[in-house]
């Protein structure tokens, strides 16, 4: 067991390297750059960028025909397979149909196999009833 002493001890040793490791990997980051001045005076600056002209009006449809015509094939297409979609997770009703029957029947029989195995004992008296007088 560690006594008092020696726990604080360790603690404060463990903080003190912690402390010291902030402080060299912290400073690590902030050198301080030195710049070419030479460098930065032969360099040009960059071109401004080009901006395009803002359109004060509308003058006509944006789209051409042919993209028009590209988008209502795609629209066409979209509908085809959100169809094929819809008819392949609609279910069958013949197989809920058959599902049905096999459960009806699996409980059928199994009532069937436990009315077999049960022995048939004699109807015992029910107990809100009076015991009949010999």
């Amino acid at each position: 067991m560690v006594s008092g002493k020696r726990l604080i001890q360790r603690i404060v040793i463990v903080l003190g390297a912690a402390l010291v490791c902030l402080l060299l990997v912290g400073t690590s980051d902030a050198t301080p750059i030195k710049p070419d001045v030479r460098k930065l005076v032969e360099t040009p600056p960059p071109a401004p960028p080009a901006y395009e002209p803002a359109r004060a009006g509308w003058n006509g449809p944006e789209t051409s025909p042919g993209q028009i015509a590209m988008a209502a094939a795609q629209e066409a297409h979209v509908r085809a397979v959100r169809r094929a979609l819809a008819t392949v997770v609609t279910p069958d009703p013949r197989a809920w149909a058959a599902i049905l029957a096999m459960i009806l029947l699996l409980r059928k029989v199994r009532s069937m196999r436990a009315a077999q195995a049960a022995p048939a004992a004699a109807p015992a008296e029910p107990e809100w009833q009076m015991p009949r007088a010999a």
